[in-house]
Parts: C-alpha cells; structure tokens; sequence
C-alpha cells in the first residue's frame, strides 16, 4: 500500500440508514485518508475494537457527525441518553 508522506490527513464520517448488507439499520462509516498515525486493535473473542487516532481528525469527525445528526453544543449530550 502506498502513501502520499506529503498528504494531508482527512476525515470523513458517514451516516447510513442501512448497513452495506442492506438491513434497515442505522450505522456509521468511518473513513481515514493518509492518517499519520492510526491503530487499529481488536482482541481475540471480537468483542471490543479499539480505533487511535489523532485527536485533530477525531475533531473533524466529531464536527462532521455532529452536522450530520443535526446535533449541537448544547444538546449533543441529551440527546438519546449520551453521557457527556
């Protein structure tokens, strides 16, 4: 796999009403181009994954998901019960 060292690195996130399978749930897709770091862990039994990025395009990705769901600032964390 090659990379471009000299490009930026961009985050996009989307939200999907169905899964690539098709089935009528919501979901969110994640998309990382040229990461500087990333790590990507999943333990054995696949019960839990863990994604680390830089806190730079986490931001990103938070702005953008918060557009998409029509989120605010202020309402962001009662909205469905999240813990702020």
């Amino acid at each position: 796999m090659s990379s471009n060292v000299n490009a930026k690195p961009v985050a996009h996130i989307v939200f999907s009403e169905k899964t690539v399978h098709g089935d009528n749930i919501p979901c969110a897709y994640i998309d990382l181009r040229n990461p500087a770091e990333c790590i990507l862990e999943q333990d054995k039994t696949g019960i839990w994954l863990t994604l680390a990025i830089n806190a730079e395009l986490m931001d990103e990705l938070a702005v953008a998901w918060c557009k998409q769901r029509n989120f605010t600032c202020s309402n962001a964390a009662q909205t469905h019960d999240i813990k702020a």
